[in-house]
């Protein structure tokens, strides 16, 4: 008796709290337990009252049934629990469960329709690891399950292969001729697809780190130029600069006039001094500027 109360503890502390969330997992957990146990055929059948000759029989299906609807009364939220506090059998028990929370056959019907929908709609988005875009199938595909569709990893190893990006092209193409795709698992695919992804990661890596290098090594190049590649400057390097001034020196008054007025011709310079308009202007004579260029070459 001990053994077997240890047993019931043992299993209570395992069992999944319904919430009112995500029913279609928690009665796939439920049904696991109870098939671990032997009771799963109860819950969904009930059983008959046999004849007085199997009295015993009756005895035992009762026993079992009860210990099947302690199960669902123990992994129900308490705001769940008055809905099936009523129920005496565990076969009642569930189906008052499933009706309410997973809804009458058309519901299923009209849930399955939206849920084919979604799985051939569902492809690989670009930048998204295949962890990620194999957990929205998986996902998709135990909800259908959960809802009574027959649907083999055939099918869905088809629709992966599919619904990959262009970079698994030849992945998809070696696995098609290699594989015989009507037993080829769900679980050894996702295994060679993340094993193809891991290596495109570890050569774009690689790749990075390469063209890193060789943006370092031009950077470095240039610099020793003096070249800035990014804003096309060229910086200089002056360890100390002096002070200088520079000075122009001309003693023709004429010439010198000349350039201080930014090579005003002469013309223009006698204009300003016969009217007196540039105050300290001397008399401008003529200047022989063929004689002066060639004087400078």
């Amino acid at each position: 008796m001990a053994d077997n109360g240890n047993s019931v503890n043992f299993y209570q502390s395992l069992i999944p709290i319904f919430k009112d969330e995500n029913f279609e997992f928690w009665s796939i957990k439920m049904k696991t337990l109870f098939k671990s146990q032997d009771l799963w055929e109860l819950v969904e059948n009930g059983y008959a009252d046999p004849d007085e000759e199997n009295n015993n029989r009756l005895k035992e299906n009762k026993k079992k049934d009860n210990k099947a609807l302690l199960f669902i009364q123990q992994a129900v939220h308490e705001t769940i629990f008055s809905r099936i506090a009523a129920a005496t059998t565990s076969k009642e028990a569930w189906e008052i469960l499933h009706k309410e929370f997973q809804g009458s056959s058309k519901v299923i019907t009209v849930k399955l329709q939206s849920l084919r929908r979604d799985f051939e709609t569902l492809f690989m988005r670009n930048n998204e690891s295949v962890q990620d875009f194999l957990s929205r199938v998986t996902a998709i595909v135990s909800q259908m399950k959960s809802y009574g569709e027959q649907i083999t990893d055939e099918i869905v190893v088809a629709k992966v292969l599919r619904s990959l990006t262009p970079t698994f092209d030849h992945v998809v193409a070696a696995i098609e001729e290699s594989k015989d795709l009507t037993v080829y698992a769900f679980d050894e695919l996702m295994g060679s697809l993340q094993a193809h992804e891991a290596r495109l990661n570890r050569s774009l890596e690689t790749k990075n780190e390469e063209k890193a290098f060789q943006v370092r090594e031009e950077s470095s190049n240039q610099r020793g130029r003096g070249h800035n590649r990014e804003n096309n400057l060229f910086p200089l390097e002056i360890a100390s600069v002096e002070n200088h001034a520079l000075v122009a020196r001309e003693k023709n008054e004429t010439s010198l006039w000349h350039l201080r007025y930014g090579h005003l011709n002469i013309n223009g310079l006698k204009l300003l001094s016969q009217n007196e308009m540039v105050l300290g202007l001397p008399k401008i004579e003529s200047i022989d500027m063929i004689q002066q260029v060639l004087k400078k070459l």
